[in-house]
């Protein structure tokens, strides 16, 4: 939640987040389409925010990341600074989470 970037600059954590930033609720489209072959846009399309320029704006590190190289950067220098870290890594819409009941959902046994 974005009030706990504030949270962890004002107690001085130094945590590390890392938003996989697909612009939707991809777990539950993906669902709607195996199960419905219908997706509610309206639900899960979101528009595109820079989460990083966000944690900056709050005065944590805030980093925007479209490859490996760039994440591999952005995590270098949270933990090199040791203040609260907002890493907002852009993925593919179509990414298949690793989550188990989802899998069975993929392969229609639920």
């Amino acid at each position: 939640h974005i009030g706990d970037i504030e949270t962890a600059i004002r107690m001085e954590l130094p945590v590390i987040v890392v938003i996989l930033n697909n612009q939707t609720l991809a777990f539950e489209e993906h669902v709607q389409n195996l199960l419905y072959g219908k997706v509610v846009a309206e639900v899960n399309s979101f528009h595109d925010v820079d989460y990083g320029a966000i944690a900056r704006a709050f005065g944590a590190n805030g980093f925007r990341v479209t490859n490996a190289d760039e994440f591999r950067s952005a995590l270098a220098v949270g933990l090199e600074r040791r203040l609260p870290t907002i890493i907002d890594a852009v993925i593919d819409r179509d990414a298949m989470a690793p989550v188990t009941r989802y899998d069975r959902v993929r392969i229609r046994e639920l």
